[in-house]
């Protein structure tokens, strides 16, 4: 249980254990198994749980060169806005600074651009539509 105001402890998951909120936030027409992504299995994934509920998360895939892609963020609807989802991002950021990584590379939907910004993030190209949605890609230099 979570005291009022208290950010729940950053945990690894399952991509399993994404795939509820990843559908409820991301892909509400889709399936559970609709809402995997090449690459899954091999990914670690982060976030926070209340009352045993995932209600927050993202994953990291390894695309080599000592660079990592951020894919699939979602918090709850019912839980944003409270600080949780750039309270994971930090954390997971320093985790990655400790393993080396020299950049995180996502592909932010335009309207969480300014989210990611706050959060050292850079956009390095135009925008883009990815399946109708306007997306910018962006990098965070770590090293």
């Amino acid at each position: 249980m979570t005291a009022a105001n208290e950010i729940p402890p950053v945990i690894t998951l399952t991509v399993d254990d994404t795939l509820p909120l990843r559908q409820a936030v991301l892909w509400p027409s889709l399936t559970l198994d609709g809402c995997r992504v090449e690459g899954d299995d091999q990914a670690r994934h982060y976030g926070m749980k209340i009352d045993g509920e995932v209600v927050c998360c993202f994953s990291i895939f390894d695309i080599g060169n000592h660079c990592v892609r951020l894919r699939k963020f979602a918090t709850a609807a019912a839980h944003q806005r409270k600080g949780y989802g750039g309270y994971l991002l930090a954390h997971v950021m320093r985790l990655l600074q400790v393993e080396h990584v020299a950049a995180v590379m996502l592909d932010a939907r335009l309207t969480a651009a300014p989210f990611y910004e706050k959060h050292g993030f850079n956009a390095i190209t135009e925008i883009f539509k990815k399946s109708g949605v306007a997306h910018v890609r962006m990098e965070r230099r770590l090293t």
